[in-house]
């Protein structure tokens, strides 16, 4: 991966049958899972940003401690703002 410091890697996730965003802050080591109704399972999320901030630490030779922010929406129907 490739980036600035200042730089973060925004993704859109959809499990299936939801939307919600993934932004990685990487040289901060910070991942920010915005889903609204909290639903979707965090486990693969983890999994998929711990493996991709690992490599890019070990190649930029980083180490830090990661922090994950989960954030809910207050109705249902509020996915879409997160990926928009």
């Amino acid at each position: 991966m490739t980036s600035k410091q200042d730089q973060l890697v925004v993704a859109p996730y959809n499990p299936g049958d939801h939307w919600s965003l993934v932004i990685i802050n990487p040289y901060d080591d910070v991942v920010y899972h915005l889903d609204s109704l909290r639903t979707s399972s965090r486990d693969d999320i983890k999994y998929v940003t711990n493996m991709a901030l690992t490599i890019f630490q070990s190649q930029k030779n980083l180490k830090k401690t990661r922090k994950t922010t989960f954030w809910k929406a207050v109705g249902t129907v509020e996915c879409g703002y997160y990926v928009m």
